[in-house]
């Protein structure tokens, strides 16, 4: 993907409406599981990050990112407390 839409999508996914309606009823179908206290979670395909910090609700977050930018937008943006790591589903997994 080209950089300047991922610099695009970590300035408005917090506030448009469609990333935060998809984090609500993501947040609601996670809720629904009653995962266990402590629960690990893997977000594959992290982008710039904008899930993170929700999905850290529900249990010890890290993430896979295969883009650069993303990842590194994603980890500055989160200050570094999420553990994203390099990565491509199924081949190259990093977990």
């Amino acid at each position: 993907m080209n950089p300047e839409a991922y610099l695009e999508m970590a300035d408005t996914e917090s506030r448009h409406w469609w990333f935060r309606a998809r984090r609500r009823i993501l947040a609601n179908t996670i809720e629904s599981l009653r995962l266990p206290d402590g629960a690990r979670i893997l977000e594959i395909g992290s982008g710039t990050g904008g899930n993170l910090k929700m999905l850290s609700q529900f249990g010890k977050v890290s993430g896979v990112e295969m883009d650069e930018t993303a990842r590194n937008i994603a980890t500055e943006k989160t200050v570094g407390v999420f553990d994203i790591r390099n990565g491509i589903c199924p081949t190259e997994m990093p977990f």
